[in-house]
């Protein structure tokens, strides 16, 4: 800055704009000077103070400059310019003036930039102005994006008006905002009640402890220390962030994976972290924090995060997938182990509402209880399906978009391989039809609509009256659809699928089947998992060729056969969606299987009543009808299954079209006996007999 003109000069720039003396200037500088360099906070702490940017820290570094700060403690009231501007924040608000003279200060991001000419000459005259109109702001208070200092701020983003994530330079931990509170969290009663004890009265377990004479037993130090467990997307972060917010303090994240070479690295950045968490007055969030716990780091790191947590005083989160064991050191110093479980039915609809953003337009088609009901996602899936949808249906061309359920409940059109996570090949559907658009005989229909009406109340009777408790296994829906091909079964599967407005996934057992050992019982572990995860429809076709019966331990392949039937037992046991068998013929299955599939539907060759209504049923609204058509007798006179009469309604269709005209009854006759003769001609293939 020596050849700068002084009018260039960023700190002078900053003073002129809020009106700072020469002490404030010089309290700034130091302060920007001390977050900067760790060489310079090495030496305040050589010389007895904290290592972090404090009141004291910066009167040390001026005591040469003359400052006088018993008679300037004032520069640091909250209505003073360092403080009201933003420029300066303490990151816990100092109750008296003793401990504002040792509590952290924190220095804006923009401010820093601004100082040490780090953001760009533009950068730094747009952030000197007003956001909205480009002008300079004429007074300190009328400062846009400047908030007025209070218990639990943290640095803003000064030049545009939002918080912003602050990471100290020279540090390996986040600081962000504690922004939410615990009442807008949507948990489990029993999450809550955890997480408000945690918040009000976190050394509640070494009380009673102590009370009981198991002093032994008790906290090793004066921290706190949480866990939250349980699977991505439950909510674990989002917790950790209400609690630091229902303290009005910030929350200091560290991740020990990031840039760890090996274990004593991410010790040193859990260390550091505590570091900073002390600085700042804030609680420390260790994610994630499973590698922790593992035998690696328990044999000899684990004596050196454990002192490091001992030197602190405050509230600690670690978020992991499983529960800390009471066997490794962490876990027995663990005072809060709360499991984020994955959300029952009720949890979940009040989740789609939280997390829609009240000013998206919603169609009327989206029910957010059958939404729920419908799709076993925890609240991370719900957000980003929510995300997703929104996006979809802002960018559908034309006006008056609204979010439709399409928009959210497929991750991708109909697809084949890799569709929602699976690798197997497979193709999703979303479904088009209903049951009103099947023409199945009564008995029939009435087990489908068992079917539906087991999938609506499933949450109710698993959840709500205590029979997911009561039965571990045996949560899904199974039901095996057999008969003569063409006779409705996979259009009956996606009617299902469409009445309970979930995606179909066809999966042929074929491509399940793999001659590596091994690979069979990996794809049957995945197709299950992903299909439940996804919250989809699983139509098996073809599944006589993979539930049959296990044999004897006598065969030469006896292994192989039973290892993938015993994989697919346990699979359905442990499956909580919906899967139908489809297969053209009544098949032999192992007894277990049998117990297991609750409904198994036979598929008949349609009756003439059945095969008039398919006739019907088979022409669009939309295709013009010559009047002449008699279904009736087309179904006296071709006994078809659904699928021969929806083969030739689409040969009379295309007849039809060539001619320029209306389908009329000459077409479908004409095309049925087409399908007359295709059949005879299929039946008269193969080898004559022999003569005698």
């Amino acid at each position: 800055t020596a050849s700068m003109p002084e009018s260039d000069i960023p700190l002078l720039q900053i003073a002129r704009r809020f009106n700072l003396d020469r002490n404030e200037q010089l309290i700034l500088a130091a302060a920007v000077g001390l977050d900067a360099d760790p060489d310079l906070m090495e030496l305040i702490g050589r010389l007895g103070q904290p290592r972090r940017v404090t009141v004291r820290a910066v009167q040390r570094m001026l005591a040469p400059c003359g400052v006088d700060f018993t008679a300037t403690r004032a520069l640091f009231k909250p209505d003073a310019p360092l403080l009201s501007s933003g420029l300066l924040r303490f990151a816990v608000h100092p109750d008296t003036e003793e401990e504002a003279l040792t509590t952290a200060l924190l220095v804006s991001q923009d401010c820093a930039e601004t100082v040490l000419g780090t953001s760009g000459r533009e950068g730094q005259e747009e952030s000197m102005r007003d956001d909205s109109t480009g002008q300079e702001p004429p007074a300190i208070k009328e400062r846009p994006g400047f908030m007025t200092a209070g218990p639990g701020n943290i640095p803003p983003a000064v030049s545009r008006g939002r918080s912003r994530t602050h990471r100290p330079a020279g540090a390996s931990a986040e600081v962000k905002p504690g922004n939410m509170k615990l009442a807008e969290l949507v948990l489990p009663g029993e999450v809550m009640n955890a997480l408000n004890q945690f918040v009000q009265n976190p050394r509640a377990l070494d009380a009673t402890l102590a009370s009981w004479g198991c002093t032994e037993m008790m906290t090793p130090g004066p921290f706190s220390l949480a866990v939250f467990w349980g699977e991505k997307g439950s909510g674990r972060k989002t917790a950790a962030e209400a609690v630091a917010g229902e303290l009005g303090i910030p929350l200091v994240c560290v991740n020990p994976m990031e840039k760890a070479r090996g274990p004593e690295d991410s010790v040193k950045l859990v260390v550091s972290g505590l570091e900073t968490a002390c600085a700042v007055g804030g609680i420390l969030m260790i994610h994630p924090a499973d590698p922790l716990f593992s035998q690696e780091y328990e044999d000899d790191l684990c004596p050196g995060i454990l002192e490091g947590l001992s030197r602190h005083s405050g509230r600690v989160i670690m978020v992991t997938r499983h529960a800390p064991p009471a066997s490794h050191p962490l876990g027995a110093a663990c005072s809060f182990p709360i499991h984020f479980p994955r959300p029952d039915r009720d949890t979940r609809e009040r989740l789609w509402r939280r997390l829609m953003p009240p000013g998206v337009p919603v169609d009327d088609e989206i029910d957010f209880g059958r939404l729920a009901s419908a799709f076993p996602w925890n609240a991370g899936r719900i957000h980003e399906a929510i995300r997703r949808g929104v996006r979809r249906a802002a960018g559908r061309p034309g006006s008056g978009n609204v979010l439709r359920l399409k928009d959210i409940q497929f991750d991708e059109g109909p697809g084949t391989a890799g569709a929602s996570g699976s690798s197997i090949p497979s193709e999703i559907i979303a479904p088009s039809v209903r049951l009103d658009s099947v023409a199945l005989p009564d008995d029939l229909l009435a087990k489908v609509h068992e079917i539906l009406a087991a999938a609506e109340h499933r949450a109710l009777v698993l959840e709500k009256w205590g029979f997911g408790e009561k039965y571990r296994t045996g949560h899904g829906i199974s039901a095996l659809f057999y008969g003569p091909s063409g006779t409705g079964k996979t259009l009956t599967a996606e009617a299902v699928a469409g009445e309970l407005g979930l995606p179909l996934r066809v999966v042929s057992a074929a491509n399940i089947l793999d001659k590596w050992v091994g690979e069979t019982e990996k794809n049957t572990t995945q197709l299950f998992r992903t299909a439940s995860e996804a919250g989809e429809v699983l139509l098996l076709d073809e599944a006589d060729g993979l539930f049959g019966r296990r044999v004897s331990n006598s065969s030469n392949n006896s292994y192989y056969i039973n290892n993938h039937i015993n994989c697919l037992l346990s699979e359905m046991d442990s499956f909580r969606g919906i899967v139908i068998l489809s297969s053209n013929r009544a098949f032999a299955m192992d007894r277990a299987f049998d117990r297991r599939i609750r409904w198994k539907l036979r598929f008949p060759m349609p009756g003439p009543e059945a095969r008039e209504a398919i006739w019907r049923l088979s022409l669009p609204a939309g295709a013009p009808l010559d009047p002449d058509i008699d279904y009736a007798d087309l179904a006296r006179r071709y006994e078809f299954s659904g699928g021969l009469i929806r083969s030739a309604v689409l040969k009379a269709a295309y007849a039809a079209a060539a001619e320029g005209c209306a389908i009329a009854m000459r077409h479908l006759v004409a095309a049925a006996e087409t399908e007359t003769v295709s059949r005879r001609a299929r039946r008269a293939m193969g080898f004559a007999p022999l003569a005698e």
